[in-house]
This record gives C-alpha cells, sequence and structure tokens, in this order.
C-alpha cells in the first residue's frame, strides 16, 4: 500500500491547509500603513515545494472543480507567504504588491501548473482599476503616503496601458493633487497649465498620473472643459504680464 500515489485531491487539500495557515498576511492597513513581517517555516516551504512536484505529475488531472479550488485559495508559495493565482501573473512590469504580484523566477520549473490553475501571462485593465478600487476602500478620506501614492500610480500608469477585457468596470478611483483617492469623474487632467492655476473649484488628478495616461482612463481635461462650456473662461482672471512673458519664454526655450 506504500507503493500506492497519492490522489490528486489529497495533494490539493494539502496545498490548501498550508495555504490557509500561511497565506499572505500583507495588507494595506489604513490605519498603520504597514505590513506584517512574515517568516515561512523551512519544512513547510520545502512540504509545498514537494507538493508542486506530485501535483506536476497529475496536470491531466487539475480540472473543474480542483482546478477552481487552487486558483481561489491561497496556493502559490511567494515570499510574503501564500497567495491566490489569480493575483499573480506570469509578467507584470512594475511593483504592485501586495495587491497584485509577478510570478517569481526561482518557480520557473511550475510554470506550467500554475498556467493550468489560474496564473495568467499579464493583468488586465480590469485587474488594475479593480486594485485601484481597493486602495479607495482602504484609504476613505485618507491622504496617501509616499509609498502608497507609488503603488497608485503604477497601478493607473499601467492599467492605462493595457487592454480592456471586455468587462465593464463602472467607477474607476485615482489619486488628486493632494494624494487622496477618488472617483476618476470628478477629477480632471491639466493640459492647458497656464490657465489652470487660476482655477479654484477644479480637482485635478496627481500630477504623477500624466496627461497620456489620465485620457485613456476617462478623464476629461481643462480644454475640453472649456470647449464643453462646462467652465466658463470669462470668469477666469487674466494672467499678469510677468505670467504671460514667463509662459512665452518657457514655450520660445
Amino acid at each position: 500500500g506504500w507503493q500506492r500515489a497519492i490522489p490528486a485531491r489529497a495533494l490539493v487539500a494539502q496545498l490548501v491547509g498550508y495555504g490557509k495557515m500561511f497565506q499572505d498576511k500583507s495588507f494595506i492597513d489604513p490605519m498603520m500603513n504597514s505590513t506584517e513581517a512574515f517568516t515561512l517555516p523551512q519544512e513547510v516551504k520545502t512540504a509545498s515545494l514537494q507538493l508542486y512536484d506530485m501535483l506536476c505529475m497529475h496536470l491531466h488531472e487539475l480540472e473543474g472543480n480542483l482546478s477552481s479550488l487552487l486558483k481561489n485559495q491561497p496556493s502559490l508559495l511567494l515570499p510574503v507567504g501564500f497567495v491566490c493565482p489569480s493575483r499573480v501573473a506570469f509578467e507584470c512590469n512594475v511593483d504592485c504588491a501586495p495587491l497584485l504580484y509577478r510570478y517569481p523566477d526561482e518557480q520557473e520549473q511550475y510554470k506550467e501548473l500554475f498556467r493550468k490553475i489560474g496564473v495568467r501571462p499579464n493583468f488586465s485593465r480590469f485587474d488594475y482599476l479593480s486594485a485601484l478600487k481597493q486602495m479607495s476602500e482602504a484609504f476613505p478620506n485618507q491622504q496617501l503616503d509616499s509609498d502608497m501614492m507609488g503603488l497608485a500610480k503604477n497601478l493607473a500608469l499601467e492599467a492605462s496601458r493595457s487592454d480592456q477585457d471586455g468587462r465593464n468596470f463602472g467607477e474607476v478611483f485615482l489619486p488628486d493633487a493632494d494624494s487622496f483617492m477618488r472617483p476618476a469623474s470628478q477629477l480632471v487632467y491639466d493640459d492647458a497649465p497656464w490657465l489652470s492655476s487660476t482655477m479654484n473649484d477644479v480637482l485635478f488628478v496627481h500630477h504623477d498620473i500624466c496627461n497620456e495616461a489620465a485620457q485613456s482612463l476617462g478623464l476629461k481635461s481643462v480644454r475640453k472643459l472649456l470647449i464643453s462650456g462646462q467652465l466658463n473662461l470669462k470668469d477666469l482672471p487674466c494672467p499678469s504680464p510677468s505670467t504671460i512673458g514667463s509662459n512665452l519664454r518657457d514655450f520660445e526655450s
């Protein structure tokens, strides 16, 4: 009986058990804004890699419920702990942790296994926008610090570069000029800096979000507001001669 192969279902159950015990403990904490330290016992890491080796021999059995179970449970081992394969992609150009992760190079031999259970080639725009929404929920009416602002910037830029996958996401959330997460429908990007400094009732997207990215994500521009009549040009104060001169010199240079 000792030579009998362990059924795939038993291997999956063991891996899911480890995942629940040692899942990713990193999180966005609205109060402390910190990440919990994590140390995985060496014996758990060793056992997990052995489980991966055995599951690689059962790839043909990882269909239906077994595949879905691993995809939606913390079963992929990263330095921060076990994470759901659905939060991991083989390619990710920027650091989006702790919301999205790039597949670890040191587990190259298990790529086929995790491709089977939910790790995708790339994240979609929907993934990045969902992560931004998570940030808005984690930091309601709270100013992002530099680390979280960097995360929001990375997510926004990657979302703007990613193809839409057909899903209707709904409201998009982005950081404003003061690093508060807001619905993008409330924000404007600045394509007329010679006018924007005189505007008092306009919420601008954060300067780290470039105009191209903001436009791709559906934000309106200062110029569009002016053209559509949503912003009345006659209500804007006339810039001083020194400001006009400075802008002209900048233009000529």
